[in-house]
């Protein structure tokens, strides 16, 4: 798929010989019959062609085939080669690197003294899940720029893995991001967020709001306008504790999994989110060092348990 979109921009801003936007580029190749049937039902192709570009020159720098001449607009590099091209479009706009600020909300906590797992690291199963969370009635919602300070309290996160068959959403997080430098450039399967007070709402099929805010999450991570992307989920599977990291010591993660329409086109929502791809659950074990703690102690799980959990979700 990332192949098609880039080779797709390398020929229209070959034929238009201009910079171009992403939306520009998608409308020209429509109007030119140039983009397959297997490819025409893509909800938001501007987004991910845009994505495509700025993860080759993120990545690439003066090496990519692309650059930016303005914000927004993308170039192709061989066209510099034309005289009259490059005197009306040589300067090159550079973006800058941006991060993300800790908003206040209120988010969901649990008193450390009252977690009984808190001195153990690894997976722990649904029914751990509504021991320290379901069913208790003392957790808190706390400002998070308080929580982030107070040692005595740990942050309730979701962290949802997206499966298509036997292959598993990854990605690597980028700069912009208010999570700790430890993470940052590190891969990951793990979407989700902090749970907020504003994520209890009569539509929550949990008291604290935790299957609510994964959707609100997906949402705003993969670009998803629709439920129907995702045929089954997001449902609970566990929860997640390490004390390994700096993060690691501040949250507690509920592990989720979601299955996603094969048909559909997944594209990045966020700054954070850099080389989204799918690969197979079988030999992401080998290349696990690489992955955030969370992510390996969620791999060892998935590979152990994904037959059953594939036909949960039948």
């Amino acid at each position: 798929m990332a192949n098609f979109y880039i080779d797709l921009a390398k020929k229209i801003l070959a034929i238009s010989k201009r910079p171009l936007s992403a939306r520009e580029m998608i409308g020209l190749a429509q109007r030119a019959d140039l983009i397959p049937e297997r490819y025409s039902q893509a909800k938001t192709p501007h987004k991910t062609i845009q994505a495509r570009l700025a993860e080759s020159i993120r990545k690439s720098g003066d090496k990519s085939p692309f650059y930016r001449f303005a914000r927004g607009k993308f170039g192709l590099r061989s066209n510099l080669l034309d005289l009259e091209y490059r005197q009306r479009f040589a300067q090159e706009f550079r973006a800058p690197i941006r991060r993300k600020e800790i908003s206040n909300e209120a988010v969901l906590c649990i008193r450390r003294s009252s977690l009984q797992i808190d001195a153990q690291d690894g997976f722990f199963d649904l029914t751990t899940y509504r021991e320290v969370i379901e069913r208790r009635s003392d957790l808190e919602y706390c400002p998070r720029k308080t929580a982030e300070k107070d040692t005595s309290i740990k942050q309730v996160v979701t962290y949802v893995a997206v499966l298509r068959g036997k292959q598993i959403l990854c990605y690597e997080r980028g700069a912009y991001s208010a999570t700790g430098s430890e993470l940052i450039g590190r891969k990951s399967i793990g979407f989700g967020g902090h749970v907020s007070a504003e994520d209890v709402d009569l539509f929550s099929p949990d008291k604290h709001g935790v299957v609510s805010n994964a959707w609100r999450e997906l949402s705003e991570e993969l670009n998803l306008t629709d439920k129907h992307v995702l045929t089954n989920g997001p449902r609970i599977i566990g929860l997640i504790n390490d004390n390994s990291t700096q993060e690691g010591r501040k949250h507690i993660a509920v592990a989720m999994v979601v299955c996603c329409d094969p048909r559909q086109d997944l594209t990045r929502g966020e700054l954070e989110i850099r080389n989204l791809h799918w690969k197979s659950i079988a030999v992401l074990p080998n290349d696990i060092a690489h992955f955030e703690i969370w992510s390996r102690i969620f791999l060892e799980y998935l590979v152990r348990h994904l037959d059953a959990i594939i036909h949960a979700h039948r």
